[in-house]
């Protein structure tokens, strides 16, 4: 037994082989999870871009207007840039919230001001 044991000795960091079944089983896992939803997502978009009613244009229309979307999709940078365009003092020690809120209201002053005259 023990010239046995001498003869094939194993190394602790020797990788086993894996039966092919396994491999077949998460391959196909694989793809359930990952590949069909993101294919089914893609044809759902592609059939939503093709149909008559296309909310898409209506929808960035909507996005131009309305100021806090625009101002909810802009980055920290960005905010700041349109706050020394619109002058607005004291805005480097604001956090984003804050900034975004002193935007709101400095943009529709500006709008009602602009419409006014």
């Amino acid at each position: 037994m023990n010239s046995a044991k001498k003869n094939s000795p194993k190394k602790k960091n020797e990788l086993t082989e894996s039966p092919l079944g396994i491999s077949k089983f998460y391959t196909v896992i694989a793809i359930i999870i990952v590949i069909i939803p993101e294919l089914l997502a893609e044809l759902t978009f592609w059939i939503g871009r093709q149909g008559p009613n296309n909310n898409f244009s209506i929808n960035a229309l909507e996005w131009d207007k309305n100021l806090e979307l625009k101002l909810a999709t802009m980055n920290f940078y960005q905010l700041r840039k349109l706050a020394r365009t619109l002058k607005l003092f004291g805005y480097s020690g604001d956090l984003k919230p804050k900034l975004r809120q002193r935007l709101l209201k400095r943009m529709i002053r500006k709008t009602r001001h602009d419409k006014n005259k």
